[in-house]
């Protein structure tokens, strides 16, 4: 556990301020070295769930992709990235929310989980598509 006596204990100090007053190089790294161990272990507890976010981005790409008939475009959305961009912790999300209403989530559920297990001949049909995702949801448990 971290001690409040050991944020700014670090080998990387060596000195005192320098002639002029201003802080070596080497203590803005300390400094830096400091800040980090203290994110970690006091880690910012106003940031939102992760389902919470993926709500409000979820709600957001849908409003916004809605008259889209571009599956590129609608996967290329910045809230669409930012789901990406939630991780793992997204997926049973998505697998939630494709199983309440289909949508084109397929191409963050295979840059998320690194596999495809729609077969070839259901491509482009998307409640087929959603199937083979939903149950591959529930074989890995996450539904």
């Amino acid at each position: 556990m971290l001690r409040a006596e050991d944020l700014f204990a670090t080998d990387a100090y060596v000195g005192d301020l320098s002639a002029d007053g201003t802080a070596s190089a080497v203590w803005f790294v300390a400094t830096e070295v400091a800040k980090a161990r203290l994110h970690y272990e006091f880690p910012y507890k106003g940031r939102p769930r992760a389902a919470d976010r993926f709500d409000e981005l979820a709600r957001q790409w849908q409003s916004q992709t809605r008259h889209l008939s571009s599956a590129t475009a609608m996967a290329i959305h910045p809230a669409y990235q930012a789901i990406i961009g939630l991780g793992v912790e997204a997926v049973p999300l998505i697998l939630k929310e494709l199983k309440g209403r289909p949508n084109h989530w397929f191409w963050a559920l295979r840059a998320l989980t690194g596999i495809d297990p729609v077969p070839a001949e259901q491509r482009g049909r998307v409640s087929e598509m959603a199937k083979a995702w939903l149950e591959w949801g529930e074989e890995q448990g996450l539904i």
